[in-house]
């Protein structure tokens, strides 16, 4: 099903480029890739455009959609740029209204499955039988490993919100308790909510559908359930908890990718680093953190961070591509670009001046956790 599913989608490509395409992989990770990217109601999603042209309904062209891009971006940076407070509050409260929005996919989809009446698929639309055994691994193994690593950069962008806070806990008050208790039960819900939505997704919307949508999975959801007029109001409710999420196509496509890159290429030499601290060349520093994660679990995340980052250079295969219009490895370039120019920074801002003695490097204690900065 992946497969095909991959296939259709180049195919839609050729025949439709003004529609964005966020997800054009051959994997299971590439479908939920679309999927987890049609909840840019949650965070990072390219299509935000798309649906304020959807609920006006417009037929989208490269000058409307850019348009709509344009103002929302600018009001982002008047707003943020001006007055940052009212800002943050704005943005916390569109985080609400996407978890409210997740919340009722995942119950809706779900009632739906189980044939509640109220919760029936309409039936002027494809009823999706997309749970048939035969169905659903149609296609697999049609596409090599480049394309389930491009699939997998879209999922994993989808988590970045919780990952992010995780690189600043040395910025929260009292990060030891915050991670034992806060990190596994932001995980489970998470978790818990991305796979019934995506569960909800394949209950409701057939495979025709869902490949032909671009990136308004959401509101082609609404609509199979609720009927058209549902579907405008939510396409104007996640046109605006998507702000500033504004990328599609190819562009999107890049900048996802190269970000997810340096991402694993940075949790690839820390987690080399952890893992040379159980060795014995380093036990002599008696590192001693207040909290640890087990070394099994260190060398896994290692493993497939690796995995991340050398798949990327092999070839797609035939009748497979990444992007539509640049190389398979653009992401890979940028991301080592970008990567060089930020080595090269610290370096030249940090590095030079510890060197000559004029930075000195202070350990901060501060609730249990230790850091260094040069000062």
């Amino acid at each position: 099903m992946v497969g095909y599913i991959h296939q259709k989608v180049n195919e839609a490509s050729e025949t439709d480029k003004l529609l964005p395409n966020t997800n054009r992989h051959g994997s299971t990770a590439g479908i939920n890739g679309k999927a987890m990217s049609s909840k840019g109601l949650l965070g990072h999603a390219s299509g935000q455009d798309e649906y304020a042209v959807h609920a006006l309904s417009i037929t989208p062209s490269r000058f409307n959609t850019r348009a709509v891009a344009f103002c929302c971006l600018t009001f982002c940076f008047l707003m943020h740029g001006i007055i940052p407070t009212v800002g943050l509050r704005f943005q916390n409260t569109l985080g609400f209204f996407k978890l409210v929005i997740l919340v009722a996919i995942a119950s809706s989809g779900l009632l739906s499955l189980a044939r509640v009446p109220l919760f029936s698929v309409d039936e002027i639309y494809e009823i999706p039988d997309n749970f048939a055994w035969d169905k659903f691994w149609e296609g697999t193994g049609a596409t090599g490993v480049n394309a389930l690593v491009t699939g997998l950069f879209n999922v994993l962008w989808s988590f970045e919100g919780y990952t992010r806070i995780n690189q600043v806990l040395s910025e929260v008050r009292d990060p030891v308790r915050t991670i034992q208790c806060a990190a596994p039960l932001a995980m489970l819900l998470v978790t818990t909510t991305y796979m019934s939505v995506n569960v909800a997704y394949f209950a409701v919307i057939a495979k025709a559908d869902m490949l032909g949508s671009g990136t308004i999975v959401a509101a082609l959801f609404f609509r199979n359930l609720f009927g058209t007029t549902t579907e405008k109001a939510v396409s104007v409710v996640i046109a605006v908890s998507m702000l500033g999420n504004l990328l599609a196509g190819d562009a999107y496509l890049v900048l996802v990718n190269s970000s997810m890159y340096s991402i694993s290429l940075v949790n690839t030499l820390v987690s080399f680093g952890l893992l040379l601290l159980y060795t014995p060349l380093y036990r002599q520093r008696n590192w001693s953190p207040p909290f640890r994660a087990p070394k099994s679990i260190i060398a896994i995340f290692f493993l497939s961070n690796v995995f991340l980052v050398i798949v990327p250079f092999i070839p797609p295969t035939p009748g497979s591509r990444t992007y539509t219009r640049l190389p398979y490895w653009a992401h890979v370039f940028g991301a080592g670009l970008v990567s060089l120019v930020g080595v090269a920074y610290w370096y030249v801002r940090y590095m030079i001046p510890e060197r000559n003695g004029k930075l000195e490097r202070e350990r901060l204690a501060h609730d249990g956790v230790a850091r260094y900065v040069l000062r």
